[in-house]
């Protein structure tokens, strides 16, 4: 019977059969790009409802009629909502990530969305019912921090997975870029916005900032339907020691297919089931452990 070693070294060679002198040629680039933008919507999310908020703080001054007393109490609280909520979630993603990536960027855009509904609706409050907009306010922003946890914590992962060796840092640092652009853009959206001490009147049903608030729920709703019309399968990561046909076809929407790399890839999946797997032993493909361990 091979030793581990053995077979860990016969699956490196297996592993350089794959590999090609000019790689960008064996990836189908514009899928790949097209999925990558998909996915990184998580990414823009989460930097948009990290920093909407101070961007429409006046604006929600006048509506609430918030003395200054108030104000501070009100702004701390709503820009905390979020990363509370993004805390809980995260610590839920992690464990959700076992059905599927998908599964999790589907439940972070049904908060996403029903969160942008909640701020879409806001409006100046009745004297009758002064605490409903206020209500409305904080679960619309709560709910945006749940859905930013079960991006933050998928979208790396998901990106990671899908990516080739040879652009693996370029794409990983897509999801910083896409979060610090988002803020930017709410401060752009500033600009258009009342200021403190405005006749802000015109503003109460401006389309303006409703559009701004609920900006990352419109995005969720365009990524799911890519996502069930476009991009329709999980990583290949995911798929491998679970359903083999799945995976070698992920894995061929994102390569060019050749025979080489498809029997190479046939029996790296294999260890799954060998001694080698029982013995916890992966392998690294190009820097990254395709073949994961397994955990006692």
């Amino acid at each position: 019977q091979m030793c581990i070693r053995d077979r860990y070294m016969g699956y490196q060679q297996v592993w350089k059969m794959t590999q090609s002198p000019n790689p960008a040629k064996e990836v189908r680039m514009g899928y790949l790009v097209g999925y990558l933008s998909v996915i990184l919507i998580g990414s823009l999310n989460f930097g948009w409802n990290a920093s909407i908020f101070g961007a429409c703080q006046f604006l929600f001054e006048w509506m609430y009629g918030w003395k200054e007393s108030d104000s501070a109490f009100w702004r701390s609280l709503n820009n905390t909502l979020v990363p509370v909520g993004a805390l809980v979630s995260s610590l839920i993603a992690s464990k959700l990530m076992m059905y599927g990536r998908r599964v999790v960027i589907f439940v972070a855009a049904f908060f996403s969305i029903i969160g942008a509904i909640f701020l879409a609706v806001l409006q100046r409050p009745n004297p009758q019912t002064p605490t409903t907009g206020l209500a409305f306010l904080c679960i619309g922003r709560t709910l945006m921090g749940i859905s930013v946890g079960f991006y933050s914590t998928v979208t790396p992962t998901y990106i990671n997975e899908i990516s080739p060796v040879h652009l693996t840092g370029t794409f990983g640092s897509c999801h910083q870029l896409l979060i610090t652009f988002a803020i930017v853009m709410t401060y752009f959206l500033g600009f258009i916005l009342p200021k403190k001490g405005e006749k802000i009147e015109v503003y109460q049903n401006n389309f303006t900032w409703k559009m701004g608030m609920a900006f990352p729920g419109i995005m969720s709703i365009i990524q799911v339907l890519l996502m069930m019309a476009v991009y329709t399968l999980d990583s290949p990561s995911y798929y491998c020691g679970k359903d083999e046909e799945k995976s070698q076809t992920a894995l061929f929407k994102i390569y060019v297919q050749n025979m080489d790399a498809k029997d190479a890839y046939e029996k790296i999946c294999l260890l799954y089931t060998s001694d080698a797997a029982d013995e916890g032993l992966g392998v690294d493909l190009g820097g990254r452990r395709i073949i994961k361990k397994k955990t006692k």
